[in-house]
């Protein structure tokens, strides 16, 4: 009993020791990679982004301390979003939020929303009760541990004018459940207006766009693609999950929809959008595989129930550099060498889906149904895609 004793106090120094040096040799590379980026990448930005060396860096993860500089950078401003065209939807949030209060709330409602100088005249319409509402309830359920984005905490004036600016901004979007996650993020890695313009910026992509605009037949494009994507690399697992009947979905859209932040550790999430941010859409779906492909032994073994909360319950604590290991075969460039039978990349695969759904005259509701049949898909996501077409709003 006492050598068994001392062996796991042995066994557990070591594991400790072994920690520790992990820990100082990560401080060191980061370190190092901190001065890369700082001294020789950022002051040639343009030539130095597109280096071997640059692509090597980012894969490894942007560090911490230059992470919101880079992603500016890389999300850009198409928007042409001034700071004053910022400040404008700022008033207007404010004025919105202020009338819907109480009056003894209203100067309270000011300082959170425009730092107490509300100068416009007119009573806008843009920001709607139920969005704020919406915006309250979801930021309360913000990253809870970190305990920065509730009411109390640092961060929560600059969330709730950040959403509230946006619904002004994109009143034909407004606030959607989710966009608090990403706000959230983007809010610890940059100041207000930045992290304005990298979130507007960043919900005018071509994923985000289909998903929060709820345009139904982009986002059954997207998981078409997905499903055929994961066949091709994860058959064994694919048929399992088809056979059970756990849908893409069910799993799916949250992540798409934060940007995995609300089931990843943040630490981990901000590694992905590292790297999203380079590559683009593509990006997302490979990460999924990725955490299938992690996870892929366990999942093989659930049933319908454990494989959906497994799914939409992701284990607290991951290894990130596990998960990026299982990321990685879905990233390289395949050749005909080094593989048995010819790949697709996720971005041919949804080439393809889309040449097929808009072939011929696809105006309406019934020719987009009718290319949608002749679609090879599984038996799963087509229960799901035949309950999406039939919806009312579809199209």
């Amino acid at each position: 009993m006492i050598a068994q004793m001392k062996k796991k106090e042995q066994r557990e120094q070591k594991e400790r020791r072994q920690a520790h040096v992990e820990k100082v040799r990560l401080e060191e590379q980061a370190k190092t990679a901190c001065l890369l980026w700082t001294e020789k990448i950022l002051p040639n930005w343009n030539e130095a982004k597109e280096t071997k060396r640059c692509y090597d860096l980012w894969w490894q993860g942007i560090p911490p301390k230059i992470r919101g500089r880079v992603w500016s950078l890389v999300i850009g401003n198409t928007l042409e979003i001034t700071p004053e065209l910022y400040e404008i939807n700022c008033t207007l949030a404010s004025m919105e939020v202020c009338c819907s209060q109480s009056e003894s709330d209203h100067l309270r409602c000011n300082d959170v929303l425009h730092d107490g100088t509300n100068n416009a005249s007119t009573t806008p319409t843009l920001l709607s009760e139920n969005s704020l509402s919406q915006i309250r309830l979801d930021i309360a359920r913000t990253f809870p541990s970190l305990g920065f984005f509730q009411e109390d905490g640092p961060y929560y004036e600059h969330l709730m004018k950040l959403l509230g600016a946006y619904s002004c901004f994109r009143p034909s979007v407004g606030y959607l459940q989710s966009m608090a996650f990403i706000a959230a993020v983007l809010l610890l890695q940059m100041d207000l207006y930045p992290a304005f313009v990298a979130f507007a910026n960043l919900l005018n992509r071509p994923l985000q766009t289909a998903f929060f605009e709820l345009r139904q037949s982009e986002m059954t494009k997207y998981f078409i693609a997905y499903d055929r994507y994961m066949e091709q690399e994860l058959p064994i697992l694919h048929h399992h999950l088809d056979k059970l009947d756990v849908r893409p979905d069910l799993y799916l859209i949250e992540w798409i929809y934060t940007l995995f932040a609300k089931s990843l550790p943040l630490d981990i999430t901000c590694r992905i959008w590292d790297v999203y941010f380079r590559d683009g859409e593509e990006f997302i779906f490979q990460a999924s595989l990725g955490i299938l492909r992690m996870y892929e032994s366990r999942l093989l073994s659930m049933d319908f129930d454990e494989c959906v909360e497994f799914l939409t319950q992701l284990p607290e604590k991951m290894s990130c550099s596990d998960l990026f290991r299982n990321i990685e075969p879905f990233v390289r460039t395949y050749s005909a060498a080094d593989i048995s039978r010819p790949r697709k990349r996720f971005v041919q695969i949804f080439n393809e889906v889309e040449q097929r759904v808009n072939q011929g005259d696809v105006k309406g509701h019934d020719a987009f149904s009718r290319n949608l049949k002749e679609i090879k898909m599984s038996k799963s996501l087509s229960g799901f895609i035949n309950d999406l077409i039939s919806s009312p709003s579809y199209l």
